[in-house]
């Protein structure tokens, strides 16, 4: 599936992708020859999300991946688990934060790492931990939205995503006038189905196939939500860059 002109944007073009990049490949923040003021560039790259990429390089000496912190949990090393939680607890808070709230985000948190505590001898090894972890997130996150929008019991991704459609949730741009306040306010505006997928692929960095185990749905359906969702973040934020 072609990306949308937001993942790709130009810089001639306008108006730009906020967090796209033009065709030389360097960030739009540093092309020369890009229309907008050198103050407008900086602000446009200070915008955009801080992407999680996977790094080749090996870990320091004396620190444990979080397949390695998972495997020691799982053997019973309770200090193993406080290190785990250290790292991920912060990217599931933010993960539950972007659909409910501080608060909610909170209780939601607490949810699943008891239920990762339940499930941790059903970990295997071969899988990398922040998405199994992810994936108890998002079943978490789900059953949230099924007492919100009083689904059934069975109600999956799909039926979530049906629900967003019927809710037609409001596209109007956002009216701050601070890029990351109305880049933040524009994601909250996006349907819960387009919000989840752009959160774990730009702020996780997983892959559309790691996105689609994760939230129990098919890679074709998480790509033509990030389509979605990022050609809405586009139009939402289209006079803001101007």
């Amino acid at each position: 599936m072609a990306m949308s002109t937001w993942a790709r944007g130009r810089c001639r073009r306008a108006p730009p992708c906020p967090w796209g990049r033009g065709r030389n490949g360097k960030s739009f923040g540093a092309i020369p020859s890009c229309s907008r003021s050198p103050p407008q560039q900086r602000a446009c790259a200070a915008s955009r999300p801080r992407t999680r990429k996977r790094s080749n390089l090996r870990p320091l000496p004396g620190v444990r991946t979080e397949e390695e912190l998972m495997a020691a949990y799982v053997a019973g090393d309770a200090r193993a688990f406080e290190q785990l939680f250290a790292r991920l607890a912060p990217r599931l808070h933010g993960f539950f934060r972007r659909s409910f709230g501080e608060q909610v985000a909170d209780d939601l948190l607490q949810v699943t790492f008891m239920k990762v505590h339940r499930a941790r001898q059903q970990y295997q090894q071969s899988l990398r931990v922040a998405p199994w972890i992810f994936t108890v997130a998002a079943r978490v996150r789900l059953d949230e939205w099924r007492k919100r929008r009083r689904l059934p019991e069975d109600a999956d991704e799909e039926a979530l995503a049906r629900a967003d459609e019927a809710a037609a949730l409001s596209a109007d741009p956002p009216t701050s006038n601070d890029l990351q306040e109305a880049v933040r306010a524009a994601l909250e505006r996006l349907p819960e189905s387009q919000r989840a997928v752009i959160h774990l692929h730009r702020y996780e960095g997983m892959t559309f196939a790691e996105i689609a185990q994760v939230l129990g749905t098919t890679p074709g359906a998480v790509k033509l939500r990030a389509f979605r969702g990022y050609e809405r973040l586009r139009q939402m934020l289209d006079g803001v860059l101007r």
